[in-house]
C-alpha cells in the first residue's frame, strides 16, 4: 500500500531527518580545520608565576567557557602542547568527560590558555559554519544524546570518542541564516544571564539580611527604639532579647520512625523522609506510602503536624523544611521533628535552623554535606536567641517575602529557559525559518 504522505512545501527528507531544502548535511569533519583532545597524560603543575593556565571539562559549562578554578603548566609544557593547536577566539571547547559530557561552549576572547584531554578543541572552517550557530548545536538535545551514546570507555573512564564528534551529520544553513539564528538564541541567553544576575543578588540580599535581622544587629521598624545590646553567651544581642535552649522554646523534639518500613503502593499514608524537604519547603510528590495500620502505631503518641519544622540528620545534613499542610503523614528517621509553643513562632524557627550559623552549631563544617550524621542530643542541647513573638513574626515576614521573590525570578528562568530549548528545536531544525 502506498503512502499518502506529502513533504512539506521547501522542506526534504535526509539521514537527520526533514530539513529546509537550501540546507545542507555535512560530516563535521567537512566543515572543520581541526578537531583534537588536549594533552593525554596528567602535567606537573605549576604556580601562576611560573605557568599559563591549563583548562579542562570543569571550564564549559552552560554554553559557556568559564574561566575559574583552573591550574598552571610550565611555559615550556604550554609552548610544546600548543605548538599546532593553540585554542584561539572563536574555537569551540567541547567536554568529553564527566558529568557535562558533550556541553560545548566559545571562546570569546584572547586569553591564552592549554587543554587537558577531557576537552576536543574545534577550530571551524569559518567560510562554512559559524561557531555559535554550531555551539548552539552541539547543545541541542539530538546532539547532546549523540555525545552520550558515543561513551568509549577507555583506561576504566568513559570519555567522548573523537572520532565519534569527526562524524557527527551536521545539518547545515546558509552562513546568513546561521548567524540569524545564533543571535536569536543570544538574545535568550542574554534574558537568562540578568535573571541569572538578578537572582545571585537576591540571594545575597537575603544572607546578609538574615545575617543582620536573626542576631538583632538590625532591627525592623517598631521595634527595640531606645534598646542597646548586651553580651551573652550566643553572641551580641539586643537588651531586650533572651537567649535560651531550644527546648525551653519549643514543644517536642523526635525522630520519626526507627521501624521495618511496610511500603504499600495505594490507599497508603505519605512517609516523608530527607529528600522530601528542601529549601523551606516540604514536598508530597516523590514521597512513599505506608499502610494505614502502621501509620496509626507510628503516631500514637505523637505526630507530625501543621506548623512544625523538619530537620534533616542523614542525607542531606541540616535541610529543612516546615509543615505548611494540614494532613496526614509519617516521617522516616532521618527526620528530627520540632514542635513550636506559645514562645516561638514556627516561621521564624525555620529561619532560625536554616540560618548558616545555626547549621554549624548543629553539624559542624559538615553543613549540607551527603556524609555524616545530626545528632539529636547535640541538636536539643543548642540555644537560640528569642525575640518577642510580635518580632518573630515581623523578621519571619521580611525574609519569607525575599524567599517569594526568589522563587518567582527562579519561575520566569526555568520558563524563560524552556523557551530557549523551544526556540532551539525550532531554529536548528529548519522548522522555523529567520531568513
Amino acid at each position: 500500500m502506498m503512502s499518502n504522505y506529502k513533504l512539506p512545501e521547501g522542506y526534504k527528507q535526509t539521514k537527520i531527518g526533514l530539513i529546509p531544502e537550501d540546507w545542507k548535511v555535512e560530516k563535521f569533519q567537512d566543515i572543520t580545520e581541526v578537531i583534537t583532545c588536549g594533552l593525554a597524560a596528567t602535567p606537573k603543575y605549576v604556580t601562576e608565576a611560573k605557568g599559563k593556565p591549563f583548562l579542562s571539562a570543569q571550564n564549559v559549562r552552560d554554553g559557556k567557557v568559564v574561566y575559574e578554578n583552573y591550574k598552571f603548566v610550565s611555559k615550556e609544557l604550554f609552548a610544546q602542547i600548543t605548538r599546532h593547536n593553540k585554542p584561539s577566539r572563536g574555537d569551540i571547547l567541547y567536554t568529553r568527560v564527566g558529568a557535562g559530557i558533550g556541553d560545548a561552549g566559545v571562546i570569546e576572547n584572547d586569553f591564552e590558555f592549554a587543554i587537558y584531554v577531557s576537552l576536543t578543541l574545534i577550530k571551524l572552517k569559518y567560510d562554512k559554519a559559524d561557531s555559535y550557530f554550531i555551539s548552539n548545536l552541539l547543545n541541542s538535545e539530538r546532539y547532546k544524546f549523540l555525545a552520550k551514546n558515543g561513551l568509549f570507555a577507555g583506561a576504566g573512564v568513559q570519555n567522548l570518542n573523537v572520532e565519534v564528534v569527526r562524524n557527527f551529520a551536521i545539518p547545515l544553513p546558509p552562513l546568513p541564516e546561521q548567524r540569524a539564528i545564533a543571535r536569536a538564541l543570544s538574545d535568550a541567553d542574554t534574558l537568562i544571564a540578568a535573571l541569572d544576575k538578578q537572582l545571585a543578588k537576591k540571594r545575597h540580599i537575603k544572607t546578609a539580611t538574615m545575617q543582620q535581622l536573626l542576631t538583632g544587629k538590625k532591627r525592623l521598624p517598631g521595634f527595640g527604639e531606645g534598646k542597646g545590646y548586651k553580651k551573652t553567651n550566643f553572641g551580641v544581642i539586643p537588651e531586650d532579647w533572651n537567649v535560651v535552649p531550644i527546648t525551653k522554646a519549643t514543644g517536642e523534639i523526635f525522630l520519626g520512625l526507627t521501624a521495618k518500613v511496610d511500603y504499600v503502593n495505594s490507599g497508603g499514608i505519605p512517609l516523608i523522609r530527607a529528600s522530601d524537604i528542601a529549601s523551606g519547603r516540604l514536598s508530597f510528590s516523590d514521597a512513599r506510602a505506608i499502610s494505614v495500620r502502621q501509620h496509626k502505631e507510628l503516631t500514637r503518641y505523637r505526630r507530625p503536624k501543621q506548623g512544625d519544622v523538619l530537620v534533616s540528620k542523614s542525607g542531606s545534613l541540616g535541610v529543612c523544611a516546615i509543615v505548611d499542610v494540614d494532613r496526614e503523614f509519617s516521617i522516616y528517621e532521618s527526620i528530627i521533628v520540632i514542635q513550636s509553643n506559645s514562645l516561638l513562632n514556627s516561621n521564624f524557627l525555620l529561619w532560625l535552623v536554616r540560618d548558616e550559623r545555626t547549621q554549624i552549631r548543629m553539624i559542624g563544617e559538615k553543613v549540607g554535606s551527603t556524609v555524616g550524621h545530626l545528632n539529636l542530643e547535640m541538636f536539643r542541647k543548642l540555644i537560640i536567641p528569642l525575640p518577642t513573638i510580635e518580632e518573630q513574626r515581623a523578621i519571619a515576614q521580611v525574609l519569607t517575602d525575599i524567599d517569594t521573590d526568589i522563587a518567582a525570578l527562579e519561575n520566569r528562568r526555568a520558563k524563560t529557559q524552556a523557551i530557549k530549548q523551544g526556540m532551539m528545536q525550532e531554529l536548528l531544525t529548519g522548522r522555523t525559518r529567520l531568513i
